[in-house]
């Protein structure tokens, strides 16, 4: 741990390379920059057309979030859940299924093994802010607040995470 990263030799066909992206998981650089583009478009598609009871579903999970950070717990299924809801939002179960895909790519080999599995919980109180401002720009029904504040919120996240990286 801590010693570097380490390659275990080069495929010698792409499909061996394709196996091994299947094995070891994509980048984070690349999973998060994906999320950022689409979770994006997704914030600012749904916030203008967000029907009360969605809106009020998201909030409930928010405050599932803000609950478990109180208490000290990491709240990952609630984050994943958050995340999910908002493309549900969409009705359009390719992005549903897809932001879920992607959300657990983080949790893949690769990334899990540069990073580790779970974030500080002082992180997550930074976090919990940016899901708020995700969250009060579709209840405004602004487009264009939402989809800065998801870009906002993943970047930093991957910010946060390779901080943690390099410092941790």
């Amino acid at each position: 741990m801590g010693s570097g990263v380490y390659l275990c030799g080069v495929p010698s066909s792409s499909e061996e390379a394709a196996q091994d992206n299947v094995e070891m998981g994509d980048s984070l650089i690349d999973i998060m920059g994906a999320r950022a583009i689409l979770e994006g478009a997704i914030a600012a598609s749904v916030a203008s057309l967000a029907k009360p009871k969605d809106v009020k579903a998201l909030r409930a999970i928010y405050q599932t979030m803000e609950r478990e950070c109180q208490a000290g717990e990491l709240p990952i299924a609630a984050d994943r859940a958050f995340h999910v809801r908002i493309a549900q939002m969409s009705n359009n179960e390719v992005l549903a299924r897809t932001v879920g895909t992607l959300y657990d790519e983080r949790q893949s080999p690769m990334p899990s093994k540069l990073l580790g599995l779970y974030d500080p919980v002082d992180t997550w109180f930074v976090a919990l802010n940016e899901h708020r401002e995700i969250l009060e720009a579709i209840e405004a029904r602004d487009p264009i607040q939402a989809q800065a504040a998801m870009q906002r919120h993943l970047k930093t996240a991957l910010k946060r995470t390779m901080a943690r990286r390099d410092h941790g």
